[in-house]
């Protein structure tokens, strides 16, 4: 397998595989301005539940979790020192803010792996690291390009990738636990896993797929929908980053956030006002007995609520 069709293999696999919430130090390992990220709260507890997951529910998967990630860290070079009761992530940094066009000719200069350590000497010599010579806080080439050209190790997490400019981005960036109050963190935090993605750091990238769903939804759009795909549109544009946490615990559980900038979000506002209004509250009654695979209840105005529910389906 080449470096690249390895690289592009294991972001698939990280994706495909983490829809699961975050834990204790998982909010500090994504800054809010990555591309998109994925971080996982401990490994260890993952593989169980996933294991457990697929074997409650008979679902057909060619690789566990508990297979996966010995499979990913074998792709990354990776024989000794990784801490598995631990969280890691893997970020692509902002496109924009490292002025690198989007594409998987350029994916390894995004890549930026975060892998807890037990001991920093022993996870620096999966790098060509001699004891000693991977120091705390500071930047370091690695004579083992094959994991990643440049190392820098902050508390007990190893943040490594092929440019020193995107893993200085992601060590540095302002990360979620700083934009989010405490309540929110507290439920994050307890994610398995969790999704994060930032619409500006894609540039005109994201106005051009935003234009095209425009487009798209105008094809087949009644003329009284016109008026809501303009303001779901708008709204979209204005997202500064999402995060999807995942929780695996008798089931999936899958929450959505998506944070607005503070001003200037006036589209966003009544577009999500008129998610939330009416009275009473969403309610999943009537249910049908035994497992039920999916679910899903909005409350709005009942004027608007065919429409809105027709265009967040398309």
């Amino acid at each position: 397998m080449s470096s690249k069709a390895g690289v592009l293999s294991l972001t698939i696999l990280f994706v495909c595989t983490a829809a699961a919430p975050a834990g204790t130090g998982t909010l500090d390992l994504i800054p809010t301005d990555a591309g998109v990220a994925v971080a996982i709260r401990n490994l260890n507890q993952l593989k169980k539940k996933g294991d457990k997951f697929i074997a409650d529910t008979g679902i057909k998967t060619f690789l566990r979790p508990s297979q996966a990630f010995e499979w990913v860290y074998q792709q990354l070079g990776l024989q000794a020192g990784i801490d598995q009761d631990s969280s890691a992530a893997i970020v692509l940094a902002s496109p924009a803010k490292m002025g690198v066009k989007p594409g998987l000719q350029n994916l390894e200069q995004l890549l930026v792996f975060v892998v807890p350590f037990t001991d920093r000497d022993t996870i620096a010599k999966n790098f060509g690291f001699a004891k000693g010579e991977l120091k705390p806080e500071k930047m370091a080439t690695a004579g083992n390009t094959k994991v990643g050209k440049f190392c820098y190790a902050r508390g007990k997490h190893l943040f490594f990738g092929n440019n020193e400019k995107a893993v200085s981005s992601v060590v540095k960036g302002k990360a979620l636990s700083r934009d989010l109050d405490a309540g929110r963190r507290k439920s994050l935090s307890q994610a398995d896993i969790l999704i994060q993605f930032s619409p500006p750091a894609w540039g005109d990238d994201w106005k051009s797929v935003l234009k095209d769903l425009e487009a798209g939804f105008e094809k087949t759009a009644e003329k009284e929908e016109q008026a809501v795909i303009r303001e779901f549109i708008q709204t979209l544009a204005l997202v500064r980053f999402g995060v999807a946490a995942v929780r695996i615990d008798d089931g999936l559980g899958i929450s959505l956030l998506n944070v607005f900038p503070r001003k200037g979000n006036e589209a966003a506002r009544k577009f999500l006002a008129s998610l939330g209004s009416g009275s009473g509250g969403s309610r999943l009654t009537a249910l049908p007995q035994g497992r039920i695979v999916a679910a899903q209840a909005t409350r709005a105005d009942g004027a608007k609520t065919a429409v809105i529910a027709k265009v967040l389906f398309d």
